[in-house]
């Protein structure tokens, strides 16, 4: 093993160990090996730089390789079954309680040190993350894109599905005042479709012909109205003309209570079970 150096050259040896070699034309060094390579500190002959192949740079530690520069620019990190590449300073290295990505086998892991996130941004701006609960979320007005399914028959308008919610909602009528409620009033929407439900009795102070406080305002596209599915006890019978029914006006957050096509007030007493559905 050795240099080969061809031309004028100069070498100066320093007090301090170092050797310094002005213009000179390195012509050859030893290409060195996993175990013993090329450029190493004194007293550590298994840690350095080698190269195992032409036009391929190679890194090792303790006789192993720990990374490489291929002859086409990648850059590699094979030597291990468990390869972790920290960044930061928070937590401590080379555990779980760390920044780093990490390939243990065939997985690719992304780990935060303990109560980070995993933020994905886009030109700087957050496109979503990984939550310390473990939830992916996603910036307001962003989530799931289906565009990549096909389309129905129909004219497509939105392929986004991006809000889920769940929860509870209190029933109020035309001037503010609650029902008396039987059991709890939920809610449920997905994307823009609400689900909410109720059951409540109507008392001396609240009546009228609407119910309102449903969680989400109905789409405001003029001329669209929701209908739903009121059966009513205590007051009215079953026929066809006689059977409460309901709509939900565009832009609005009430229920507008009819009999028949007459719209109409629950009195003191009456009792009323809404299943609602309806765009938001």
């Amino acid at each position: 093993m050795g240099i080969n150096i061809s031309g004028n050259t100069d070498i100066i040896s320093a007090t301090d160990g170092s050797l310094t070699i002005q213009g000179a034309d390195f012509t050859a060094i030893a290409a060195g090996s996993t175990a013993a390579p090329s450029i190493s500190p004194t007293g550590d002959s298994n840690t350095g730089i080698f190269f195992p192949s032409a036009d391929t740079i190679a890194f090792g530690a303790n006789g192993a390789e720990a990374l490489r520069i291929t002859s086409t620019g990648q850059l590699r990190a094979t030597g291990a079954s468990d390869v972790r590449f920290t960044l930061g300073s928070t937590g401590t290295p080379e555990t779980n309680n760390s920044v780093h990505i990490r390939a243990d086998g065939a997985n690719l892991k992304f780990m935060n040190a303990s109560g980070g996130i995993t933020l994905f941004e886009q030109n700087g701006v957050e496109a979503a993350r990984f939550n310390t609960s473990g939830n992916l979320a996603f910036p307001s007005g962003q989530g799931i894109d289906f565009s990549a399914t096909a389309n129905s028959s129909g004219t497509m308008t939105s392929e986004l599905l991006s809000d889920y919610e769940e929860g509870t909602w209190t029933p109020v009528d035309s001037d503010g005042d609650a029902y008396t409620t039987n059991k709890l009033s939920t809610y449920t929407r997905v994307g823009r479709l609400v689900w909410a439900m109720c059951d409540v009795t109507a008392t001396s102070t609240a009546n009228g012909t609407k119910i309102g406080g449903l969680p989400f305002t109905a789409f405001g596209q003029s001329g669209t109205n929701f209908a739903g599915n009121y059966p009513c006890f205590n007051g009215y019978t079953s026929g066809p003309d006689a059977r409460m029914n309901g709509h939900i006006n565009s832009g609005t957050s009430q229920i507008t209570l009819f009999v028949g096509s007459t719209e109409t007030s629950l009195t003191n007493g009456q009792r009323i079970i809404i299943t609602a559905l309806y765009l938001a």
